[in-house]
């Protein structure tokens, strides 16, 4: 355990997670796939029976077939996705050495990050979010010895660099969970919808996860930061709109 203040001058020191915390870290992000896993279970469900003419909705054992495998598909995803999980996250380490800190997944991409590329330093509610030009890794607060690593960071960091804090922001998971859910509705209203007018109408959702990220890229750049991932997901959005529009028009 590191004592309180500890100046780390070229010295390499390796922080884990909270052994208390693994087990709650993984079924959290366990539990927040599960939403667009179901919704992409129900999204087939809806497509196969409108395809078969409402065969499985006249078909009861055929019906619960299809339920019983999915509960069983989820629960025991679940405990396997969790084991997976708490080893994985029992492994992760994060390696502060001299002027950069990295974190090292197991058969993962490993992330490195110089301090004086940083240009940006977020105290979100999970931990501390860094921000380079193209890179930005986040630093939990379930780690041993947080506070420290933290002060340790901010001590190393450019006097230029954007400091902010923000309790009351949008979870990530939210965001993808949020976008995927409406991409779905999309692809099960071309499915299922015979006008275009209805079509357009699923299409909404798409347009308003652009919107979205347009203001976010005009916020960042407002800011003088400028986050790469928005950028892309709005060329994304842009080009699935096209492309959805052109379908509905054209076919």
């Amino acid at each position: 355990m590191l004592e309180s203040g500890l100046k780390i001058n070229n010295i390499k020191v390796v922080f884990h997670y909270k052994e208390k915390s693994i087990n709650k870290i993984a079924s959290i992000r366990m539990l927040s796939v599960y939403p667009i896993i179901i919704c992409t279970l129900i999204a087939a469900f809806i497509i196969a029976n409108h395809i078969e003419n409402n065969e499985f909705l006249k078909n009861k054992d055929l019906l619960y077939m299809f339920v019983l495998i999915g509960i069983f598909f989820l629960i025991a995803g679940f405990f396997s996705g969790k084991k997976s999980l708490i080893k994985i996250l029992a492994d992760t380490k994060f390696e502060l050495f001299g002027s950069s800190i990295e974190k090292q997944i197991p058969n993962g991409k490993n992330i490195r990050i110089e301090f004086r590329e940083i240009l940006s330093f977020h105290k979100v509610t999970s931990g501390v979010l860094l921000k380079t030009k193209n890179k930005k890794l986040e630093i939990p607060n379930e780690l041993e010895g947080f506070e420290i690593l933290s002060k340790e960071i901010r001590s190393h960091i450019h006097a230029h660099v954007i400091h902010y804090k923000t309790n009351c922001i949008i979870p990530q998971v939210i965001i993808n969970t949020t976008t995927s859910i409406g991409i779905l509705l999309i692809l099960t209203g071309l499915f299922i919808f015979e006008t275009k007018e209805q079509k357009l109408l699923f299409g909404i959702p798409l347009f308003l996860f652009l919107v979205v990220a347009i203001i976010k890229i005009l916020s960042d750049k407002k800011n003088k930061h400028r986050d790469y991932t928005t950028i892309y997901k709005a060329i994304f959005f842009t080009i699935l709109l096209l492309i959805y529009l052109a379908y509905i028009f054209f076919y």
